[in-house]
């Protein structure tokens, strides 16, 4: 299946680019809301891509939802906590992934 460009979360587009490895420090990728764009590390493997863009999708969601405030300093700990989480219930229940998407839409 082919990599997804563009996610829309909540009232916003994202545009999701490959970047090289030393654009984005140490992390393997990175959600930049004022700009529209998921970045990621174009060197990962299928299932860190996926686990990653789940991760920055979920700093989409605490931002457009407006929860910065909420969590403060813990955000990107519970952000990472809940994207393990969210891949392994996807990862081992794909009949759940696809009676979601028939019924979410």
């Amino acid at each position: 299946m082919k990599r997804p460009t563009k996610v829309r979360v909540g009232y916003q587009d994202y545009e999701i680019l490959l970047v090289p490895k030393d654009y984005l420090d140490s992390a393997s990728g990175l959600c930049q809301p004022q700009q529209g764009r998921i970045l990621l590390e174009g060197g990962l493997g299928r299932r860190a891509r996926a686990e990653t863009l789940l991760h920055e999708i979920l700093h989409a969601i605490v931002h457009s939802w407006g929860i910065e405030g909420i969590l403060g300093d813990s955000e990107e700990q519970i952000v990472s906590l809940i994207s393990l989480g969210m891949a392994s219930v996807i990862r081992q229940n794909p009949a759940l992934v696809v009676w979601f998407s028939k019924e979410l839409d």
